[in-house]
């Protein structure tokens, strides 16, 4: 959640003048604020699927309610509520109600805070700022879906501020991943614990660091470990079984030109224990990999701007390419092609007004096997 403290009649000069007595009176406290996001898709397989498969479909992908109350000028806490696919029924096709985000924080000075509840892990681009305005697309970056499992998030405590001006961090405590949704085609996935009644037989520790190069540039890193250990009635078949997760991410915007861009690894050791355990127990082969890799690059150029500089709206025409393996290496059998994806969209991204958007794209979707397809995707949404 971005925005805190809402003020009267919105930010002006006179807010901005006043600020700082806000803060040092202790105004800013008893002051609650509600936002949202949320985000409609429709879907087109177009080649390379069955016929049944081959209908479009609409959804209300994601509506989400922001709640956050500043207690004074120190202490505030900030919620996400998530209702996805737009309801839940007891059948088959069900949505799913989630809290993403709820926690406290303790801000005793700009370089240092404590946050404490379930909060996001500092991974990726996308998973921090998902609101529908703040990405081209109108899916989010499969890389960021499959091997960086957005929105992911666990509960924990953790330390986060920043150092001068330009140089960020996040670095947290929190429950790890449950081996068991260990999958070769969706990575580390379904492993996400989701702050639900989280086992804390493995834990993970994360951290990231963002620097801001100069007001057009920001590179930055961010890590994730965890184990992968099953409870003591379970022997110690899966002992020394862990992951780690690196990426690096770029930045950068100017003059209507927008580049990003992002490097994932991950590795899990011990990965022939954990198939061999997970074959026997579920009586299913399983082919988790060793390790996986994905990156993508995205290039976008605003196109308003040629004709009206003066004009709050933008339109942005973009490509974005991405490569992802979950069998990038694998421990005693033979990846399996169809795991091996690259990907190609490019589409248009129109904000009538601040944060509001919508959104057109063609995807290729390709594997090293037989499985690829193209799609065709309408989105709108919004974030206030």
């Amino acid at each position: 959640m971005r925005k805190i403290i809402e003020w009267p009649g919105g930010v002006n000069l006179l807010t901005l003048v006043l600020f700082p007595l806000f803060l040092a009176t202790g105004l800013t406290q008893n002051v609650a604020h509600v936002g949202g996001y949320g985000e409609l898709h429709y879907n087109k397989p177009t080649r390379g699927v069955s016929r049944e498969k081959s209908a479009g479909q609409l959804d209300f992908h994601r509506f989400i309610i922001y709640f956050g109350y500043q207690f004074n000028n120190w202490i505030r806490f900030n919620s996400e509520f998530e209702l996805e696919h737009a309801l839940i029924e007891s059948g088959e096709a069900t949505g799913e109600i989630a809290l993403e985000q709820a926690y406290l924080e303790l801000r005793y000075r700009p370089q240092l805070a404590l946050r404490t509840g379930i909060v996001l892990i500092p991974v990726g681009l996308v998973n921090l700022y998902h609101e529908p305005p703040s990405f081209h697309g109108v899916e989010r970056p499969n890389v960021e879906k499959y091997l960086i499992p957005s929105t992911w998030r666990e509960a924990g405590l953790g330390l986060v501020g920043k150092i001068q001006s330009r140089l960020r961090y996040q670095a947290y405590l929190m429950s790890g991943l449950d081996p068991d949704g260990l999958s070769g085609k969706d990575g580390i996935r379904g492993a996400r614990q989701k702050a639900f009644k989280s086992s804390t037989q493995d834990w993970a520790l994360t951290a990231r660091i963002d620097y801001q190069l100069n007001l057009f540039f920001s590179l930055g890193m961010a890590t994730f470990f965890s184990t992968l250990e099953k409870p003591a009635e379970y022997g110690n078949e899966l002992s020394g079984a862990k992951l780690f997760l690196n990426e690096l991410h770029f930045q950068y915007h100017r003059v209507g030109w927008q580049l990003r861009g992002l490097l994932v690894f991950t590795r899990i050791f011990q990965s022939a224990k954990l198939n061999a355990f997970y074959s026997k127990l579920k009586e299913a082969e399983s082919d988790l990999g060793e390790e996986q890799l994905g990156a993508y690059g995205e290039v976008a150029r605003e196109l308003v701007g040629f004709w009206n500089p003066e004009s709050e709206q933008q339109l942005f025409i973009f490509g974005r390419y991405e490569f992802y393996d979950t069998h990038f290496h694998t421990r005693g059998f033979v990846p399996n092609p169809e795991y091996r994806r690259k990907e190609f969209t490019i589409g248009l991204t129109y904000l009538p007004a601040v944060n509001v958007v919508l959104k057109i794209d063609y995807q290729f979707l390709n594997t090293a096997g037989k499985k690829s397809w193209q799609q065709f995707n309408l989105g709108m949404g919004y974030n206030f």
